[in-house]
This record gives C-alpha cells, structure tokens and sequence, in this order.
C-alpha cells in the first residue's frame, strides 16, 4: 500500500460530471456569499489528497476486488468523497457538496 511518508505525489482523477459539479458548486457558493471559502477549502483539499490524502479523511468503506479505500471529509463549506488505490497513487473524487 502506497502511503504519503514516501514523498509519492498523487494523482487526482474525477470524472466531467464532478468537474461540472465543482464549478456549480462554487457558482452557487458565491451567490451565498461563501465564496472565498469554498475556493479556500477546495485549494486546501486539493493540497492533501496530493501529498497526504491517507490522513486527510475518515474511512468510509474498503472496495476490496477494485483495490480502493473510500474516505470522507468535510473542510466547511466543503464535503468531498474520495477513494484512494491501495497500490497505485491515484485518488479518486467520489461525490462533492456544499456542507453550511
């Protein structure tokens, strides 16, 4: 299992719909006057699921035949999903949302 002690630099892979969701997200965080925030919090995420995403979350469930480990974590007003590979430094975005 790859673990962030090593200096491995993750990859992070989401698929078009999360990348639209992260953008109506922000869109609707603005109109809610919580923008900074969001931009804070999502550039903080981003941060430690590339160097560290082992200890960022709570593990949720262990998808064992795909090889991944699904964590959560909310960094208000941000809640983001997000599985790891156990052998490769991939992380996945499961599900983003706004959390106020």
């Amino acid at each position: 299992m790859i673990r962030e002690e090593n200096g491995t630099l993750y990859e992070i892979s989401f698929s078009g719909f999360i990348a639209q969701e992260i953008k109506k997200l922000h869109k609707n965080a603005k109109a809610m006057g919580i923008g900074k925030e969001y931009v804070e919090a999502l550039t903080y995420a981003v941060f430690r699921l590339q160097h560290q995403p082992w200890s960022f979350g709570e593990l949720v469930s262990h998808l064992k035949v795909a090889k991944l480990m699904v964590h959560v974590r909310i960094v208000k007003p941000l809640l983001i999903e997000f599985a790891i590979h156990e052998e490769k430094p991939i992380v996945f975005i499961k599900r983003v949302e706004l959390c106020y």
